[in-house]
């Protein structure tokens, strides 16, 4: 028999064994430790009343993360990793979690629920399919730790910006891959904003890496927006890239994930010599 929890009744190392023990053999590595978790929550938004742990004959046998934001007046939950332990794959327990949470979306008033996938997973995507969801759109991540010289130059572009907080483009926030949204980025990351009389044209939204060390070397770029159709668009993105990306430096590490429905951004990163590491598809679904 399959039962549930919400994490706030769980013991936190019993909440964190299920999450591990749930991504073990996964395309990446998903091991978290309980500081990591519990930093995961709160920077991601990721609520302990909404996520939930599945039991059978009372063990713990899989977890998903759930949280939900106001997007442009609606109400958006996103599902964070849904994860089942190996010895209980196969034997419907995913589904069980995807059915409760849908049902949790509704109790709340969802009225759009989203999440991620890694492209090769198509067990995962089929089962996401069946309950409901559908593919809008897919999401490449784009990486380099080469120098880029082409960016450079285009850093003198005549453009008058500054830099700012995430909170500046609060107001432009749409409807994109939850973890590229501004909450996400409100402790630690930067905006560039380019203006043009006295209106906001384009920002890019990004925060930095560093190593155990603390020294800086890397950036995630989360947002490269161009507010407004403009004949200057190649030479204004290369701006902002140039602005956030750190193009002088060799062995930095420089990610962008890039919605396929914006070819000119993935393009540019392509020409500049960016690789996709990694591809997800974005499902949502209308509740």
């Amino acid at each position: 028999m399959i039962s549930f929890k919400r994490l706030n009744e769980c013991k936190l190392d019993e909440v964190v064994q299920v999450w591990n023990e749930g991504f073990a053999g996964y395309f990446f590595n998903a091991m978290m430790s309980v500081e990591m978790f519990l930093n995961r929550l709160v920077l991601e938004g990721l609520s302990p009343t909404l996520s939930i742990v599945a039991y059978q004959s009372d063990r713990p046998a899989g977890i998903v993360l759930n949280g939900i934001r106001h997007i442009q007046g609606r109400k958006i939950a996103w599902n964070g990793g849904t994860g089942v332990i190996e010895e209980y794959r196969g034997k419907g327990i995913s589904r069980a979690l995807m059915d409760y949470t849908l049902q949790l979306y509704r109790e709340e008033h969802v009225q759009l629920a989203s999440l991620e996938a890694i492209s090769e997973n198509e067990k995962a995507i089929r089962l996401y399919k069946g309950k409901g969801y559908e593919t809008v759109d897919h999401i490449h991540y784009m990486s380099t730790d080469h120098a880029l010289p082409e960016l450079i130059d285009a850093g003198g572009a005549d453009y008058a910006y500054h830099h700012g907080t995430p909170h500046d483009v609060k107001e432009y926030a749409a409807l994109i891959p939850w973890q590229s949204q501004w909450e996400n980025f409100r402790r630690d990351g930067e905006t560039v904003l380019v203006h043009e009389n006295e209106r906001l044209i384009a920002y890019a939204l990004f925060k930095r890496t560093y190593n155990a060390d603390g020294v800086n070397n890397g950036v995630t770029v989360a947002q490269v927006q161009i507010l407004e159709k403009r004949k200057d668009q190649d030479q204004l993105l290369r701006f902002l890239l140039s602005k956030t990306l750190h193009p002088e430096r060799a062995s930095y590490k420089r990610t962008l994930p890039v919605l396929a429905s914006n070819p000119l951004l993935l393009h540019t990163l392509q020409t500049l010599g960016f690789e996709q590491t990694l591809s997800q598809v974005w499902m949502t679904q209308v509740l």
